[in-house]
C-alpha cells in the first residue's frame, strides 16, 4: 500500500506520523492523548453545527455527520468534506447536465480529446488481453442483466409507482424527439462504397450464403482447372462474386431458375423477390463490368444437366483473355 503524502505532528510524542496512521496512533495511546481526541471531537461538532448553503439555489443544505477521522483531517487542512447541494432534484444535477459539445467549450474540449484514436476503446482494442477481458465482462454483464429482467414487466422490476413514472418519462421523451434525425443528410459516394464493401464482406463469409449447386460447380471447376486460381465468394468493391478467376477477371454467377427468372423453363416475373433479384443482377453486372470483369451467368438447371458444356465456355473465355493480354 502506498504511503500517505500528508504528515501530522503529534505534540505529545514529539513525532511525525502519516495522516492515514495518526488516528490509529491516538486510539492505541488512549488516555495520554485524550486531550487531542477531545479537540477533534469539538472540531467535529463545530463543523456539524455550521449552516451550509446550496451553491445552486442558496437554500440551506442538510447537515451531515462527520467521523472523528474526517474531523481530524479537516482540522489539519488535509481535506474537507462538504455538502454544497440541497436535496432539490434540480440542484442534484451534475455540472454538465444539459450541456453539449455544440453549446459548451468544456464539453467540446472533452469530446475532441476522446475522438478517433484517442477514444479509450481503441486503446483497449489494441491490447489483446484487455480486449478479451472487456468482451468477457460485456457478455457477463449482459447475461446478468438478462437473468434479472427476462420475462418481467416494469411493474415486476420497479414496482407500480416507479413503473408509472418511467413510462410517463418515456412517453414524453418519445413524443418530443425527432423521429427522423438524419432526414436530408446524405452519405458521400466514398462512404457508400465503404459501407457496401463491408456488407459484401459480411455476406460472403456468412454461413449458408453459398448454395449447394454453387459449391458443387466450384469444386468441379477447381478440379478441371487446376492450373488456375479459383475463388468462392470473391469480394470486389460492393459485390461478392459467386465464383471468380481474378487473374483473367472472369466472374461466374450461379443463378437459381425461380429467383432469377429462367423464362426457358416457364418462370415469369411475378413475385417481389424476383423483381429485387433481377434488378440486383443488372446492377451487379454493370458494376463488375466497369471494374473490368467479364460476367458469365449460368442457370442451376444447366449446371445440373451438363457441366462439361459450361466448362468449355469458361475455357474459351480464358483463351480470349490470354490472347488479349
Amino acid at each position: 500500500m502506498p504511503k500517505s503524502k500528508n504528515k501530522i505532528f503529534c505534540e505529545v510524542c514529539d513525532k511525525e506520523f502519516a495522516a492515514s496512521a495518526f488516528m490509529r496512533h491516538l486510539t492505541l495511546k488512549g488516555e495520554s492523548h485524550s486531550l487531542l481526541l477531545h479537540k477533534f471531537e469539538e472540531h467535529r461538532r463545530m463543523i456539524e453545527s455550521t449552516e451550509v448553503s446550496c451553491y445552486s439555489c442558496g437554500n440551506p443544505a442538510k447537515k451531515f455527520r462527520l467521523t472523528l477521522n474526517e474531523a481530524m483531517a479537516d482540522m489539519f487542512g488535509i481535506r474537507r468534506k462538504s455538502r454544497d447541494r440541497c436535496d432539490n432534484k434540480v440542484c442534484k444535477k451534475s455540472w454538465n447536465a444539459g450541456l453539449t459539445k455544440d453549446t459548451n467549450d468544456v464539453m467540446k474540449r472533452i469530446a475532441l480529446s476522446r475522438m478517433g484514436e484517442a477514444n479509450p476503446i481503441h486503446v483497449i482494442m489494441k491490447d489483446e488481453s484487455r480486449y478479451a477481458l472487456w468482451i468477457e465482462n460485456c457478455k457477463k454483464g449482459a447475461a446478468e442483466y438478462s437473468d434479472v429482467r427476462r420475462g418481467k414487466t416494469y411493474d415486476d422490476i420497479f414496482g407500480h409507482e416507479k413503473s408509472a413514472e418511467i413510462k410517463a418519462k418515456l412517453s414524453t421523451s418519445y413524443s418530443q424527439r425527432n423521429k427522423f434525425p438524419n432526414a436530408g443528410n446524405r452519405h458521400t459516394d466514398e462512404t457508400k462504397e465503404k459501407i457496401a464493401h463491408k456488407v459484401s464482406l459480411y455476406w460472403s463469409t456468412r454461413q449458408g450464403k453459398t448454395s449447394k449447386p454453387q459449391l458443387e460447380f466450384y469444386e468441379f471447376l477447381s478440379e478441371a482447372l487446376q492450373n488456375e486460381e479459383i475463388f468462392l465468394e470473391h469480394v470486389d468493391g460492393r459485390f461478392s462474386i459467386d465464383i471468380a478467376i481474378p487473374k483473367f477477371k472472369i466472374a461466374i454467377e450461379v443463378d437459381g431458375d425461380f429467383f432469377h427468372v429462367n423464362e426457358a423453363l416457364g418462370f415469369k416475373l411475378s413475385h417481389p423477390i424476383q423483381e429485387r433479384t433481377v434488378k440486383n443482377d443488372i446492377r451487379k453486372n454493370s458494376y463488375l463490368e466497369k471494374l473490368g470483369w467479364t460476367v458469365l451467368r449460368f442457370w442451376v438447371s444447366d449446371i445440373e444437366k451438363d457441366k462439361s458444356c459450361l466448362l468449355q465456355k469458361i475455357i474459351n473465355q480464358i483463351s480470349l483473355m490470354k490472347l488479349s493480354q
